[in-house]
């Protein structure tokens, strides 16, 4: 019982990283997104 309640707490915290790098993974595609439209938009003035 207590095993596999360690194992289940190992795939959560996995689980949490791989949400986290996904989350952060986002939040730098969206900054270098608003980055790139923000220079055309300043260009085109």
């Amino acid at each position: 019982m207590k095993n596999k309640k360690e194992t289940n707490e190992v795939s959560n915290y996995k689980r949490n990283k791989m949400i986290l790098a996904g989350a952060i993974i986002v939040i730098i595609l969206v900054i270098i997104i608003i980055s790139i439209l923000s220079i055309t938009v300043w260009q085109k003035r």
